[in-house]
């Protein structure tokens, strides 16, 4: 999953939002994997919104975890499986995908 951050503000004024501290990241990381909540959902919990990281929060963030295009769930980002189409999905929705190609193709 990728968050775009406001490139345009980043650019004119240069990246001023506030950094969070490794134990508020770990916590976010922690509450977002295994579910299908959204970063905002998380983040409201410490009064926050995905507006207000930096992009090394951001970045941290999917270091660990990625947001499955596929089913909407949060997983470590060993789960990644290989999509030729640029999509970030887990292994088991590729699988789906190919199982479902194979079963077209028969």
């Amino acid at each position: 999953m990728t968050v775009y951050p406001d490139f345009d503000r980043i650019k004119e004024y240069g990246d001023l939002r506030m950094s969070l501290s490794k134990d508020q990241l770990q916590d976010i990381i922690e509450n977002l994997q295994g579910t299908c909540l959204t970063l905002d959902d998380v983040l409201d919990d410490y009064g926050l919104s995905s507006e207000d990281l930096n992009l090394e929060d951001l970045s941290r963030i999917e270091e660990e975890i990625f947001l499955c295009d596929g089913c909407g769930w949060w997983y470590e980002s060993s789960e990644l499986g290989d999509d030729e189409d640029g999509e970030f999905l887990c292994r088991w929705c590729i699988e789906c995908e190919n199982d479902m190609d194979e079963e077209l193709e028969e």
